[in-house]
């Protein structure tokens, strides 16, 4: 036996079964999202522009100390009433040099203008993020990482800073840090 089905009625089954998966998916990723309460999104519309700082000269911090990477920086302006979405990137040739066990990290934070603490953007990881590993034999590696947030109106500064664990000297040359400004 054979069934037919028309047109509209396959047509009507399909617009059904993709309601019914997009309803799914969006219930299935707020389950995800209830289990995970530091899980943060963020979104831009069009690029409002970009900001480049490298350097071949290296910068190097010994200990846990919070240290800013000479030039890193970067001026964002947003306009009064608006907001922007920025996502940065940090990459260079690194060097951790410390017992083992022991690691170097990387934070990529903003400062606006007046302001005398940075807040550090997204994942906010603090000393927790391992750019790199330290030991004794440790040689040249490049690594990189990502961060972002949305900062308000207002005259920023965008930076990288670096630190190490107690024993540890961190080290980066040939580094390159590009920030990208969403509209909102």
């Amino acid at each position: 036996m054979t069934i037919s089905i028309s047109r509209p009625v396959t047509a009507l089954l399909a617009v059904i079964t993709a309601g019914v998966l997009v309803v799914g998916g969006y219930a299935a990723h707020a389950a995800l999202a209830d289990h995970n309460p530091t899980h943060v999104t963020f979104s831009g519309t069009t690029v409002a522009g970009v900001k480049i700082a490298t350097s071949k000269t290296g910068a190097s911090v010994t200990g846990p100390t919070w240290t800013t990477v000479p030039g890193s920086g970067v001026s964002v302006l947003v306009p009064a009433g608006k907001s922007r979405l920025l996502t940065a990137t940090f990459g260079g040739e690194t060097q951790c040099s410390g017992p083992s066990l022991s690691w170097c990290s990387a934070r990529i934070v903003v400062r606006k203008s007046g302001a005398t603490t940075p807040a550090e953007l997204n994942p906010k990881s603090g000393a927790g993020y391992a750019m790199d590993a330290g030991n004794s034999t440790d040689n040249w590696e490049g690594h990189s990482m990502d961060r972002s947030g949305v900062i308000g109106a207002g005259s920023w500064q965008v930076y990288v800073q670096l630190a190490g664990t107690d024993g540890t000297t961190f080290y980066v040359e040939d580094w390159h840090f590009r920030v990208q400004i969403f509209n909102r």
